[in-house]
């Protein structure tokens, strides 16, 4: 099981995955029409089971992400959120997320830029762990990470949940805490 500063591995039983799935089939189309939205950013209030989990985790975000990735995203920071609930949809076993330790100084890349990150010069950062989505996960993004694509012929498609207002630490105490009552 995944326990560490950056991933905190939660047990399945509490999601639906196949639930997620279908989300993703009948809302993988529909952007959001306003311009402060991205791309892969859907709204809660648009699905009953996401609102359930909402009501029982009242720290989850108002916005989920779809991740439709089919090449790696380089290494980064998370500026809007502290840390997300990460689920695997499909195709997330031909890849892995690597965490770095923060680094000290001269860490912005300012040779790419992705919507609401910061870009990250991996070699000014140290490998501080790796894994693949397998599992919901509770992930802290404000250690710089990337996602490697090992298998280019199928697409990798995740569900991602942002927490704004709880740190990684805080939010995984809540899980623990959880754990123990069941």
């Amino acid at each position: 099981m995944k326990d560490n500063p950056y991933v905190f591995e939660l047990d399945q039983e509490q999601f639906d995955i196949q639930e997620l799935r279908d989300i993703f089939l009948r809302r993988e189309k529909q952007k959001l029409e306003d311009p402060y939205y991205e791309e892969h950013n859907r709204l809660v209030i648009d699905g009953p089971y996401l609102l359930s989990l909402q009501m029982e985790y009242a720290f989850f975000g108002d916005i989920y992400n779809i991740y439709t990735m089919d090449k790696s995203l380089p290494p980064h920071i998370d500026t809007d959120r502290k840390c997300t609930i990460n689920f695997p949809l499909w195709d997330c076993d031909t890849s892995e997320t690597v965490v770095y330790e923060m680094p000290e100084h001269g860490f912005v890349d300012n040779s790419w830029s992705y919507p609401l990150s910061d870009p990250i010069n991996k070699s000014s950062s140290k490998e501080a762990y790796r894994f693949t989505l397998t599992q919901p996960v509770l992930f802290n993004v404000e250690y710089p990470h990337e996602v490697l694509i090992k298998d280019s012929s199928s697409t990798r498609i995740s569900f991602s949940w942002g927490i704004n207002e709880m740190s990684f630490a805080s939010t995984k105490k809540v899980f623990q805490r959880r754990r123990k009552m069941l």
